[in-house]
């Protein structure tokens, strides 16, 4: 049963303010941050620049005295997916496999497993790793509320040309916030369907297939619970008068400090050196 609380799997979206240096600095500054990372880490052109990015994410998860447990539970959900992306690699990648440079590493009936297809494979992992704990540590020392603000903020200057800051901002708030209470939702329809006696496949040997077929019927409720949540937020939102856009005040006001300038400035260093640097 401890299989099936997704909840405890989920780590995007849910904020833990252990009140480190990070959970300080300004939003605007965390995104900011985050974006060059993000960039860094997919630009980078080798397996041991993604590794040094990758330590250096996990040295920021440390010093924000995030749990690493916490941190790391994210990448469990995404290995099936990233097992599909290095088959394709596999069956897909002829161009790569028979690159300058590259040799046959072992032959696996219609695979050719040569050292250029590893490297891709493994950067591919490394790569989709650094950029889930990066949107965990954003999430986890960000507030909904906080992450809104900021990118409201950065999107402003766009507000002259007719660009819906505030509308785009307030998507990707309520989409955060809302990550938590589907995984929970979707705890609760397995649980209640294996109190019912239905069959998710505890054990043998095709265990994730007969599990990915049970599921496969509680997608149509899960969608109407999810359409029915945001059904319940518009009509409150409505009933309360909200109104974006032009002429909203703000609570909070903003204000950027030195360690806010140094973060961005360290991420745009990092990320540059990431993607310049061959190693």
């Amino acid at each position: 049963m401890n299989e099936f609380e997704f909840l405890r799997r989920v780590n995007i979206g849910i904020y833990l303010p252990t009140g480190s240096w990070m959970h300080r600095l300004d939003p605007r500054a965390k995104l900011l941050s985050f974006l060059f990372l993000v960039a860094g880490a997919t630009f980078a052109p080798s397996v041991v620049v993604n590794l040094l990015l990758l330590s250096f994410v996990v040295l920021l998860i440390a010093s924000a005295r995030i749990p690493l447990k916490f941190a790391f539970a994210g990448i469990r959900p995404a290995i099936p997916f990233l097992v599909a992306i290095a088959l394709l690699d596999l069956l897909f990648a002829p161009s790569v496999a028979s690159g300058p440079g590259c040799f046959l590493v072992r032959q696996l009936w219609v695979f050719s497993v040569t050292n250029c297809v590893l490297n891709l494979i493994a950067l591919i992992f490394i790569r989709f790793g650094t950029l889930i704990l990066l949107t965990s540590l954003l999430t986890s020392t960000t507030s909904t509320a906080e992450m809104g603000l900021g990118m409201e903020n950065l999107l402003s200057p766009l507000n002259s040309i007719g660009f819906p800051g505030y509308e785009l901002a307030l998507i990707f708030s309520l989409t955060f916030r809302f990550v938590p209470s589907f995984a929970l939702e979707a705890e609760r329809l397995v649980k209640a369907q294996l109190a019912r006696g239905a069959d998710f496949g505890e054990g043998g040997r095709w265990k994730f297939v007969r599990r990915a077929k049970a599921m496969l019927p509680l997608m149509v409720p899960f969608f109407l619970m999810a359409l029915q949540k945001a059904e319940v937020m518009a009509l409150a939102m409505e009933a309360r008068g909200f109104v974006g856009g032009k002429g909203r005040t703000h609570y909070r006001v903003l204000h950027f400090r030195l360690i806010d300038g140094l973060a961005i400035v360290v991420s745009f260093i990092v990320s540059i050196l990431a993607v310049l640097i061959r190693l």
